[in-house]
């Protein structure tokens, strides 16, 4: 039966977070479905345990300025990269699936530019 409890955090950060443990994969795609193209609840999901992350406003201020200062630096390298925003990275098959601040392509920008869905095994 699956429970839920929530997460202890440092009283500065403010985020607050729920985990729901003994989830199945099923259960986590509905969960993610559910939940549709809203940016909110934030969810990582790994071997049955979903967190549902509700970030509070410092913590997506230090998001924002990290992804500025990942880009500046891409870009004052030359280096060719693709944001990616919140993207949701899932896989079956390791049991997990999580939700960056911010994500990039680096190495592979070049073979998901474009591309509306990916599949992480093969590309």
């Amino acid at each position: 039966m699956a429970t839920a409890s929530p997460i202890k955090t440092e009283p500065n950060d403010g985020d607050q977070c729920v985990v729901l443990r003994e989830i199945s994969w099923e259960g986590y795609l509905a969960v993610l479905r559910a939940r549709g193209e809203r940016r909110f609840p934030k969810m990582v999901y790994l071997d049955g345990d979903l967190y549902l992350v509700s970030p509070a406003s410092r913590h997506e201020h230090l998001a924002e300025r990290l992804g500025y200062l990942v880009m500046v630096i891409a870009e004052e390298l030359d280096i060719p990269f693709g944001p990616a925003g919140g993207t949701t990275f899932r896989r079956k098959k390791r049991k997990g699936g999580v939700e960056g601040d911010k994500t990039f392509y680096f190495r592979n920008e070049e073979r998901v530019r474009g591309k509306a869905r990916l599949q992480l095994r093969t590309e």
